[in-house]
């Protein structure tokens, strides 16, 4: 039996929803959970407020800087992402001065 090594693919560019929550700004649902975290901090966005994904990231980002990893999904089955996996959906959100 020959075994072929696959291609590492990032799991959050193939299964997760929130590159198309930051696109399109969409508020964050019910059911869903999304966490900047930082080293002694966390600052999870509120899923009762009907602010869209982008504009929290945002005010988030300028407030408290580029997190290390964030935790998002369902509830009940949230996933870890480290920065090296969300960094290209979040520089859009930076300003030019913090590119």
């Amino acid at each position: 039996m020959v075994y072929q090594k696959r291609e590492a693919v990032p799991r959050a560019a193939t299964s997760c929803a929130l590159p198309q929550l930051i696109t399109r700004n969409a508020p964050l649902g019910s059911d869903n959970l999304l966490v900047l975290m930082y080293d002694g901090r966390q600052v999870p966005m509120p899923s009762a407020e009907k602010q869209g994904v982008s504009a929290w990231l945002k005010e988030a980002i300028a407030k408290y800087g580029m997190p290390s990893l964030i935790r998002f999904g369902r509830k009940d089955r949230a996933f870890v992402l480290r920065r090296d996996e969300f960094i290209g959906w979040f520089t859009p959100l930076l300003d030019k001065k913090e590119a």
